[in-house]
This record gives structure tokens, C-alpha cells and sequence, in this order.
């Protein structure tokens, strides 16, 4: 057996150990691998200590005799020339630096780190700052975890730059770090650039993961992902400096592409920010966008200093989002923005606070896709139009020439507005946002100087429902919600649109004679004065509604009597000819016209249904119901 003696071994290594009683002690891995493969017998637990080339590969490794396969992976396993297993002793995580990485910010330790984070460890950076050039992909399947690292970009100008990028692993984790993007403002492109990039991975955990010091790049950007979560990170201080100046998205902090079933925990994303004719300001950002997803939830994130806060928009859909108590303050344009093909999003106790223009908006497209069942619940837009991002003025009108309202000459230049439903910039008639429900929302300028001109505003016309394209009829409702402060009005309506509910209201020409005493009569309607369900005929069976919906009804009018001061009035209403239920009887006043009002809740119908109200009075003869002054009103329920 081949020995390497010394009198004293180095400081803070342990004595001897091992079955053959002395601690044998040899320079580097190479020489483990020649030394004692030289054909010397070892025996089992025999212990080495390795000085290594850096002090960061030092340690101690034994002799198993018992593993004969495992592979080396140049830090804890080593194999000798003679097929022998010596194997780092340690606790925890495995060390960075045992695969040679020099963590001094300098050296380019991009191909060391990826050997140990393809090593099948948990890989442990020590808070250390490791340079990585350009593009350093991690695709193997062994990859378990990193944490405790800083990772700078050394080369932020090549072709294509991602500083830490998992291809194609599942069930991995990476917390506690910092990517630092290299800051140059001037390269790099959203298609090809981010400080963290995972592509075709399930099931991994982002905690606690920062990446800051970039230009025109993404943050974060993870597709084609399923089952993964992100929590605690932080997506900040962006700048760019392009040449024209961009007229699109060059900064996202977050951009999730056909990515399923996930959720994103307390994460940030602020100062986005750009040169836009040499003035600093926020302008063409997003804090967090997504494109083609479904099933997202998202808890507590926070934005601000960007120009668009969520957007939970692109052009190939977002489906099943869930955005709960979300903060974008100062965002440019849009704190929150629901737009084109997005489906079934709900925004739950979100609050927008001086957005630019808008503290939540839904908005059509260019390619007969738009966006429906949208629901804002309990959400709050506050001093909307006094956007203090970088940039941007008290006053709320973004940098030096640049149009407040991007739409202006469109929609009328309607300003800065709380909540706001809107056609496309160029859509074709039909493509405009359906289904929207607003719910319990508040929109209020407490400033000083106001500056939210509506709190609220719909240019998305009503449509009739058709039963064979389900998108239609999907109206836009308001209900129960607040606006104060606003300097123009409550609601602004352009072009004759207004928020909707799906139903009828009709009302009758002249007076309709009730007959036969104390014998129910059904009315007719000859007059619509709203139906956008299309559930009323003036030509035939004019005194049904029809359902073409299924869903939960209100149900709820006037019926006017004659004056007559014998007997009772009251209203009944019938399902498919089938008598529901009675209104409160009334009894008449001397001399004046009685009049009856209606109000059925929570009355379920399927698609067919028809409802039918009729009149029953005690006078003892004939007696009229002005018709003029009746009104009979089947509308959807909010919400179903």
C-alpha cells in the first residue's frame, strides 16, 4: 500500500480513521485517481484526505469496497485507475466548489457548476458569486436542487443568454439565490433572453429566487411547465436602452408560456423601466404576463413602477386564472389587464392604485377571439390617472408627448378610469369582452387634485343570446359597486353600450280589460324595452318569455289596475303554463290608480322555459290594467 506520510496534517483535519488505521494524504483528485491505482492494496474504510487543487475541493474520502457501479461525478465520488469507489464524507448538501467552482465573481464557472448541479446532489453555492458566460443549460435528469447561490452574468451581449436554464427535469428545486442579469440596457431580446429560464419541466419549487440588473429581457420565464409553484421571488430594476426607441414589450418580469396547473405565492416584480427619447420612464414592461395557460392561481403578488402590472392576456388564451388580494400600484397603463382570449379569470380583492389609465381592464382583439366570464370581485381602483412611476407626472399624463389615452381617437378620449370594458383598438364589431362581471367593486379619487375621470366604463355592446355559439349573450354586469371622486361621472357609456344584464324588459301599449272577476288573466307585451337574451316575440306569443339560457332568473315588474276601490289585486306568475307563485295581494285605495309590484328571486329554468305573468282582481266586474304603467322584467342571475 502506497502511503503519503506527514507528521502534522492540515489545519482542521480530523486524525487518523479508517480501518487501516492511518489518515493517508494526497494533492488533488488526479492524484487519488493515479496514486492509488497503482495496484496497492487498500482496505475496506480506508480514509484519504484530499488538499485539493483549491481549498474548496478539500475533504476526505473513503474506500468502498462494496460499490463497484457508481459512476464519478468529479466532487463526491471518485474512481480510481483500478475501478476502486472513494467517496467525499460530509453532511448536508454537497459544496459547488468541490466541482471546482471559485465563487469569486470573475472566473467564468459556468462548465464547474454545471458538472455539479448534473451531479445528482443537492448543490449548496454558500452565498458565493459564481460567473457564468452566456447560456448555461442544466438538462440532465439527475438535477435535484440549488440553493444559497449568486449567479452573475459575465458575457450579457451573446446571441442568446440564459443565465441559469433547466431543460426538461421534473421535480427540482431552487431557492435562496440571486441571479444578477449583467445589466447591459442595450442587448438582448424577450424571445431569446432571461436570467431564469425552465422549459418542458414539472413538479419544481422556485422559493426566494431574485434576478435584478437586467435590460431588454425576461425576468422569469417558464414554459411549457405543469405542477410547479413559485414563492417569495422578485423580479426587479430593469432598464433598457434601444435604439429606435421599441413601440412594444421589451422588459417582462415574469412571462408564462402553455404552462398548466400552478401557483404563485407573495411575488414581486418592480422598476421596469426604460429610455424612451432619452427620459427615463415605464414604459414598454410587464410585471407579469401570460400567454396560451391555463389553471393559474395567484396569491399576493405585488408590482409596481412598471408600465403593466398582470396581464393575463395574449392572443392564444389564458384560462382558469384566480388572482387573490394582488397589489399594482404606479403601473403606466394598466395595473391589472384581462384582454383578448382570456376565459374564466377571476380577480379577487385586488387593488390597482394610480394607474396611468386604467386600474383594471378587459379589452377585445384583432382575430375574432375575445375575452369572456370575467369576474371582479370586492376589487378597488383608487386615484386612477395619478400614476407617480418613473416618468410619469402628479397629474397623471405619462412622459413629455406621450398621449395619456392610447385609444383617444377611437373611444372619445374618455381619460383615466377605475374599471373599463372596451373593444379593441382595430377589432372587428363583434370581438369585444363578454360575460364580464364586475362585483362589489370599488372606484374612488381621494387626491387632492382628482384625476379618474370615470369609475367605470363599457364600450362592449349588448348582444342577443344564440344558443348555437355559446360566446354570445355573455353579457357585462355591474352590481352592487361604488364610484366617488371621479371628475366626469359614474359610468361612461360610448357609442350606446352600457354595462347589461341577460334578459327582457317589456311593457304594453293601452290597456289590456280584466274580464271575469276573480279569475286569473295572462297579459300580453307588445312593447320590448330591452331584450338581449331574444326570449320575446311581438308577433306570436307575445306574452311569453322563453329562456334560451339555462340558469337562475329574476323575475320582477309592475301590473297598473284602474282605479276601483272593490275587492283585491294581485299577480301571479306561471312556468310553462304552470302557476308558481302569487304576488302579495293588495287592496285598493278610493280614487286612485293600484298598483302591484312583483319580485321573484332564485328562479331556476332550463333552456325552453317560458314565464308568463297574469292578473286576477275581486272588483265584481270588468276593470283595466294600464298597460303603459305595467312592466314585466326576466333577467339572469349574476354569476350563473
Amino acid at each position: 500500500m502506497v502511503r503519503t506520510v506527514q507528521a502534522r496534517l492540515p489545519a482542521g483535519v480530523p486524525g487518523p480513521q479508517g480501518d487501516a488505521g492511518g489518515l493517508v494524504i494526497t494533492s488533488t483528485y488526479t492524484t487519488l485517481r493515479s496514486l492509488y491505482g497503482s495496484g496497492a492494496t487498500m482496505v475496506n474504510g480506508q480514509s484519504v484526505y484530499v488538499l485539493g487543487s483549491t481549498a474548496g475541493q478539500r475533504g476526505i474520502f473513503f474506500y468502498d469496497s462494496s460499490d463497484s457501479t457508481t459512476a464519478e461525478d468529479g466532487g463526491v465520488v471518485i474512481v480510481d485507475l483500478v475501478g476502486r469507489r472513494w467517496k467525499r464524507e460530509y453532511q448536508g448538501a454537497a459544496l459547488a466548489r468541490w466541482w471546482g467552482c471559485k465563487g469569486d465573481g470573475v472566473t467564468d464557472d459556468k462548465a464547474a457548476m454545471i458538472a455539479a448541479l448534473e451531479s445528482g446532489y443537492v448543490i449548496d453555492c454558500e452565498g458565493l458569486t459564481y460567473g457564468i458566460s452566456g447560456y448555461m443549460e442544466i438538462n440532465a435528469a439527475a438535477f435535484r436542487g440549488v440553493q444559497n447561490f449568486i449567479f452573475k452574468q459575465l458575457n450579457p451581449s451573446g446571441s442568446t443568454i440564459r443565465t441559469l436554464f433547466v431543460n426538461g427535469v421534473d421535480g427540482f428545486f431552487v431557492r435562496h439565490g440571486k441571479v444578477d442579469c449583467g445589466g447591459n440596457q442595450s442587448a438582448g431580446t424577450l424571445a431569446d433572453y432571461a436570467g431564469v429560464w425552465i422549459t418542458g419541466c414539472d413538479g419544481f419549487r422556485l422559493e426566494n429566487v431574485e434576478v435584478t440588473n437586467g435590460g431588454p429581457i425576461n425576468g422569469f420565464k417558464i414554459v411549457d411547465c405543469t405542477d410547479f409553484q413559485l414563492d417569495s421571488c422578485r423580479a426587479h430594476h430593469f432598464t433598457y436602452s434601444k435604439s429606435p426607441d421599441p413601440t412594444d414589450d421589451v422588459i417582462q418580469g415574469y412571462h408564462f408560456v402553455r404552462c398548466k396547473r400552478f401557483t404563485v405565492d407573495k411575488c414581486y416584480a418592480h422598476d421596469l423601466i426604460g429610455y424612451i427619447s432619452g427620459s427615463l420612464i415605464a414604459r414598454y414592461s410587464r410585471g407579469f404576463a401570460f400567454g396560451d395557460c391555463e389553471s393559474g392561481t395567484f396569491n399576493g403578488l405585488k408590482i409596481w413602477n412598471v408600465d403593466q402590472g398582470m396581464d393575463a392576456s395574449g392572443t392564444d388564451g389564458n384560462r382558469q386564472f384566480i388572482f387573490n388580494g394582488c397589489h399594482g400600484d404606479d403601473c403606466y397603463s394598466a395595473a391589472f389587464k384581462a384582454a383578448h382570449a382570456s376565459v374564466d379569470v377571476i380577480f379577487n380583492a385586488c387593488i390597482a392604485t394610480r394607474a396611468g389609465l386604467w386600474g383594471f381592464v378587459v379589452s377585445g382583439n384583432n382575430n375574432f377571439i375575445t375575452g369572456r366570464d370575467i369576474k371582479f370581485i370586492g376589487c378597488i381602483a383608487k386615484d386612477t390617472g395619478g400614476c407617480l412611476a418613473t416618468g410619469a407626472t402628479t397629474t397623471g399624463t405619462y412622459g413629455t408627448g406621450t398621449a395619456l389615452n392610447p385609444w383617444a381617437g377611437s373611444s372619445g378620449g374618455e381619460g383615466p378610469m377605475g374599471f373599463s370594458l372596451r373593444v379593441g383598438a382595430t377589432s372587428p364589431s363583434d370581438t369585444y369582452p363578454r360575460g364580464v362581471q364586475l362585483i362589489g367593486c370599488t372606484a374612488i379619487d381621494e387626491q387632492a387634485v382628482p384625476t379618474m375621470n370615470y369609475g367605470y366604463s363599457n364600450t362592449a355592446p349588448a348582444q342577443a343570446w344564440n344558443s348555437a355559439d355559446p360566446t354570445t349573450g355573455l353579457l357585462n354586469t355591474l352590481l352592487n359597486c361604488t364610484s366617488s371622486g371621479h371628475i366626469t361621472g359614474f359610468q361612461n357609456n360610448l357609442a350606446g353600450a352600457t354595462f347589461h344584464k341577460y334578459g327582457c324588459m317589456l311593457k304594453g301599449s293601452g290597456n289590456i280589460s280584466h274580464t271575469t272577476s276573480g279569475t286569473a288573466q295572462i297579459l300580453t307585451w307588445d312593447t320590448e324595452i330591452e331584450d338581449t337574451g331574444a326570449m320575446h316575440s311581438t308577433s306570436a306569443n307575445t306574452s311569453r318569455v322563453t329562456v334560451k339560457r339555462p340558469g337562475t332568473y329574476i323575475i320582477s315588474g309592475v301590473l297598473a289596475f284602474a282605479s276601483n276601490a272593490t275587492g283585491v289585486r294581485h299577480a301571479l306568475l306561471y312556468k310553462n303554463g304552470v302557476l308558481q307563485a302569487n304576488a302579495p295581494i293588495v287592496q285598493p285605495v278610493t280614487g286612485t290608480a293600484t298598483r302591484i309590484a312583483f319580485n321573484y328571486m332564485n328562479t331556476a329554468a332550463a333552456a325552453g322555459d317560458y314565464f308568463e305573468i297574469a292578473a286576477n282582481q275581486t272588483s265584481g266586474g270588468a276593470l283595466n290594467v294600464d298597460m303603459t304603467a305595467s312592466y314585466f322584467n326576466v333577467s339572469l342571475q349574476p354569476g350563473t
